[in-house]
């Protein structure tokens, strides 16, 4: 049997097995390891199943997208993965286009609930934290939560772990480098998704920041271990692969919805201690891996871009194939339901 079709009975006999997802997908804590490898496996099959037969998968289903929050790679990584498995998009992505603003003020609840009438899942984005679970406890159908506020960004995570346990054929025992405050979103549910798996970690948080709290205690209790660093250099020397966010956001420590820090760009530059270089790549000695969720500023040295360790490229386009998989199995696995 050609491979391809070996790759797409195992796809449709992945979609209708065990374990099943929760109904919707707002936070990592609520995957399971079991979950996650299930995921990882579906993408794998989704990337080597024909175009003509992957878009059998969620052929006539719809995915409203409802961004309320900028986004360049996420909405496009969202649509190009239901335009693979055979679905439509509808949805907005830029809400001053929509009546949720402005002189009306739609609530998120009647926006959500109308869209849920349309589309068959639901993706959202948005600046407040708890938007999410605000939307799933309305939505009568699969709400994935897109990034909310400084809550969590569960596809994301998931997308980037897949990237890492393709290229390193496992996550058990690897040391993950981590540089940001593991307080933004991408980072919190990143380790949430690593702390599932036998990982180490080498954090290296923004100057005079530390982990928040309840990222710390749910460290502990996974037992993940973590270890502080001073320096990239640290970071460089115990990783095998690193990510970055870099040590400035627009909104650090100001509330969501600040237009004036929103809208400023990046004035200060990153310290040398927290900037990724290609030198210091290249003296690592080994093939390390270079991730980063985008957009890239001064933390990361372009000069990377050409080399084999630049992996931020092949890790959008893997976040496209889990994406297509969490569609997938939400598509096909949810019956339209009453809110609880």
């Amino acid at each position: 049997m050609p491979e391809s079709l070996r790759a797409a009975d195992g796809l449709f006999d992945l979609l209708g097995a065990p374990p099943a997802l929760p109904p919707h997908l707002v936070s990592l804590r609520e995957m399971s390891r079991l979950m996650v490898e299930h995921c990882m496996a579906i993408a794998n099959a989704m990337e080597a199943t024909l175009p003509t037969t992957l878009s059998q998968v969620a052929q006539g289903r719809c995915l409203g997208v409802m961004f309320y929050q900028q986004s360049t790679r996420t909405r496009m990584s969202f649509e190009a993965a239901m335009l693979r498995i055979g679905g439509h998009v509808v949805g907005f992505a830029d809400p001053t286009t929509t009546r949720a603003v402005g002189f009306y003020e739609e609530t998120l609840e009647d926006v959500v609930r109308f869209t849920a009438e349309m589309a068959d899942v639901l993706v959202l984005r948005h600046s407040e934290t708890g938007a999410a679970l605000r939307a799933s406890a309305v939505s009568p159908v699969p709400l994935i939560n897109a990034g909310d506020g400084y809550g969590e960004h569960p596809t994301q995570s998931l997308g980037d772990i897949h990237h890492l346990h393709k290229h390193f054929g496992r996550l058990d025992g690897l040391c993950i480098g981590i540089v940001g405050h593991l307080g933004w979103r991408a980072h919190r549910s990143l380790v949430t998704a690593l702390s599932l798996f036998d990982v180490r970690l080498a954090v290296l948080e923004p100057p005079g920041s530390a982990p928040p709290p309840d990222v710390q205690l749910l460290l502990r209790a996974r037992g993940t271990r973590v270890t502080h660093c001073a320096n990239i250099d640290e970071v460089l020397r115990l990783a095998d692969a690193v990510t970055t966010l870099g040590v400035y956001h627009s909104n650090f420590h100001a509330d969501f919805g600040d237009t004036a820090n929103a809208g400023a760009r990046q004035e200060r530059a990153t310290p040398d201690s927290h900037r990724i270089t290609a030198a210091a790549v290249r003296a690592a000695g080994r093939h390390l891996p270079v991730l980063h969720i985008g957009p890239i500023a001064d933390h990361v040295d372009r000069a990377i871009d050409a080399m084999p360790q630049a992996h931020y490229f092949k890790q959008a386009r893997d976040g496209v194939w889990m994406r297509a998989a969490l569609l997938a199995l939400l598509c096909r696995g949810a019956d339209r339901r009453e809110p609880e």
